[in-house]
């Protein structure tokens, strides 16, 4: 029953994430839902029993929209595990400050992981180059601020829930 309702869930999150999200675009940056919950996962777990769930909602996204397929898997598990190895060496403490630098690191990790594997994928002919370096970095201060806000925002989600969200997983 658990895995039908994380089946449930994360197809809602990705509902949310391909059909409401794209229209959020402040000066061509887009919040990225899936990004941000990830990140929060990583820096609110501290069991390793439940990490694979971030490969269910990230092989959804990936299935539905339309990159080369692997790419935002691969670079959100990345990010998964970098913030969690992160947090569990560097930052111990579960301050504001701390959360705020990983939230801003993993987001920033995400855009810069993503961006060269996407330019890989270019380079062996997968896909068509459309993501160029003036596509990247304009948007960059605002793509990192808005999902830093939005992790921020699930992390305390997050925590006020803990123990329904125990429940479930």
């Amino acid at each position: 029953m658990k895995f039908f309702l994380i089946i449930a869930i994360s197809i809602i999150i990705v509902t949310v994430q391909v059909a409401i999200f794209p229209h959020f675009d402040i000066f061509g940056a887009r919040l990225n839902l899936l990004l941000s919950i990830c990140v929060a996962w990583a820096i609110c777990e501290k069991e390793k029993k439940i990490s694979w769930y971030i490969l269910i909602f990230a092989l959804l996204l990936d299935l539905l929209v339309g990159e080369p397929f692997g790419l935002i898997t691969l670079s959100i598990w990345l990010v998964f595990i970098f913030i969690k190895w992160l947090g569990s060496f560097l930052f111990r403490q579960s301050g504001f400050v701390s959360v705020a630098a990983l939230s801003i690191i993993g987001i920033s990790f995400y855009k810069l992981i993503y961006f060269v594997f996407y330019k890989l994928a270019g380079i062996i002919k997968i896909e068509e180059l459309r993501l160029s370096w003036s596509d990247f970095y304009p948007s960059l201060p605002i793509f990192v601020l808005l999902n830093s806000l939005l992790c921020i925002f699930a992390l305390w989600i997050f925590r006020r829930n803990k123990s329904f969200i125990d429940e479930i997983f």
